[in-house]
């Protein structure tokens, strides 16, 4: 249909103009810029020479226009042609004849698109300013036209209709400046006044509130994750009894301290002021420095005392506040079976530890004592010694049944041993010293280094020679000490001479 109806129009004009006046156009046109326009026609101009500056001013063509202007756009009170895709002006525009027919759009931001509302009928296919494009959205913006790059600046700049679309941005109003906003996004190119482009703001009214912030205890989300007061709240417990400890199983979480409680856990005992953590332990029966153990540290060491003498075993100990029936407060009694044994009882001698000090008859006036192992009184050199208070009346315990003896011999036993030997003896035997001594003393029983024979003379003949009457001695030699033999006992007669008698005997020595 829009093809029909214009090829009608075009050819009508034509053959117009083929019978029309002599200045080239139809009857009632006039020639401009080499286009014939309707006398009286209303039509927009723009005349770059200065003629009209108002791109927008509306004049009635007639005889006398300039034709030097840059173009006539076609007037808005036009024909429908095509579903109003095209406006047809009163002022049919015909091109000269043998001109061709072209139909220009003014492109005055030269972005390569024209106005559809500024075209121009031209008799060639091309002039300056003008494009065969009419599809520009706005001709006063380069940057605007179709498939031009959208951008947040008030236009549209790809020619769809829309302006900014896809490129906006989202603010959010930001009450309390702290760059974190909230409430409905306001779509915008720049931020609005009071706005940022950052959500999440918990608490618009509080501008240390909002995402990342510092939590404080303060009531508050500080860091608007949903939690007022995470992580920084204070632990306390609840305090019956006012002694600034409380319960470790009963607990508040806040900021400041509330009423009835304490800032400090451990109390084993809310219902006791002296009762806590760093009370004293006293012995009472109760846990009083709440270290889970009743009277610890405090309790009492009690002694067994058998023999009541106030004085208790050190063995037998009992641990209590007060002492138990059959204890004492004391220990170190060393026999709980005598009263007259204990630490404060006096030493006497009678081979007793009576004072419990661990020596028996200490203190006391003592002497020396020494031991005479074979009970002969004499002592040998170096003898075992004890010192007492008494004579002890128990043998020494270097020899089995001795004896002690106040004071040194003052010769020295040669053999401790034997009770038959010893300084000064007398008597004479024929065995030798038991237990054996060495040669030349082994029947040393005086002590005098060596061995005395009890018959030491021998006897001549038979008594012939004998000169005292008496005279007695050996038939023979001498007899050594242990062995026996003839010995000859002599008698002198006045007148008969000398007479004998023997007997058989055994030397003796000491």
């Amino acid at each position: 249909m829009k093809i029909s109806i214009w090829f009608l129009v075009v050819s009508f004009l034509v053959l117009v103009n083929g019978c029309g006046s002599s200045n080239g156009c139809p009857n009632g046109y006039e020639p401009v810029m080499g286009m014939c326009v309707e006398v009286g026609a209303r039509a927009d101009a723009w005349r770059p020479d200065g003629a009209s500056s108002d791109p927008d001013a509306s004049m009635a063509v007639d005889a006398g226009i300039d034709d030097g202007g840059s173009f006539v756009s076609i007037d808005d009170a036009g024909v429908l042609v095509d579903d109003a895709a095209m406006v047809m002006p009163d002022a049919f525009v015909v091109p000269d004849a043998g001109c061709p027919f072209a139909l220009l759009y003014a492109d005055a931001d030269g972005d390569g698109f024209g106005d559809v509302t500024r075209p121009l009928g031209e008799c060639a296919s091309s002039r300056a300013g003008f494009v065969t494009d009419a599809t520009d959205c706005s001709d006063t913006c380069a940057s605007c036209h179709p498939g031009g790059s959208e951008s947040c600046n008030g236009a549209d700049d790809d020619c769809d209709g829309t302006i900014d679309d896809g490129v906006m941005l989202s603010f959010y109003l930001d009450a309390d400046g702290d760059g974190f906003g909230t409430g409905t996004a306001v779509s915008a190119c720049a931020a609005p006044s009071g706005h940022t482009a950052t959500a999440g703001d918990c608490n618009d009214a509080c501008a240390s509130c909002r995402p990342g912030g510092i939590e404080t205890c303060n009531t508050l989300d500080d860091d608007c994750d949903g939690t007022v007061d995470d992580g920084v709240t204070t632990t306390f417990y609840v305090d019956g009894d006012g002694d600034t400890y409380g319960r470790s199983d009963m607990t508040a979480q806040a900021c400041t301290q509330p009423a009835g409680h304490a800032s400090r856990p451990g109390d084993c005992d809310d219902t006791s002021a002296t009762s806590n953590p760093s009370a004293p332990e006293s012995c009472d029966g109760r846990d009083n420095d709440c270290d889970a153990s009743i009277d610890d540290g405090v309790l009492i060491t009690f002694y067994r005392d058998g023999d009541n003498d106030t004085y208790g075993r050190s063995d037998m100990t009992l641990q209590a506040c007060t002492p138990p029936s059959g204890y004492v407060g004391v220990g170190g009694d060393c026999n709980d079976a005598s009263m007259s044994v204990r630490p404060s009882a006096p030493e006497t001698c009678n081979d007793v530890d009576d004072d419990c000090d661990g020596v028996v008859d200490d203190g006391l006036t003592t002497a020396t004592y020494y031991a005479d192992c074979d009970r002969d009184g004499f002592t040998r050199s170096g003898a075992t010694t004890t010192v007492s208070c008494r004579a002890p009346t128990t043998a020494p315990s270097v020899c089995s049944g001795g004896q002690w003896l106040s004071a040194p011999s003052a010769v020295a036993d040669c053999v401790d041993e034997n009770a038959s030997v010893f300084p000064g003896q007398t008597a004479f035997f024929t065995s030798v010293i038991v237990p054996t001594q060495p040669a030349g003393r082994e029947y040393d029983y005086d002590c005098s280094g060596g061995a005395t024979q009890q018959y030491p003379r021998s006897a001549t003949g038979s008594c012939g020679s004998c000169d005292i009457d008496g005279a007695t001695g050996w038939s023979g030699t001498v007899r050594a000490c242990g062995s026996g033999g003839t010995y000859l006992s002599c008698t002198l007669r006045p007148g008969f001479g000398c007479s004998s008698s023997s007997t058989t005997r055994i030397q003796a020595c000491r």
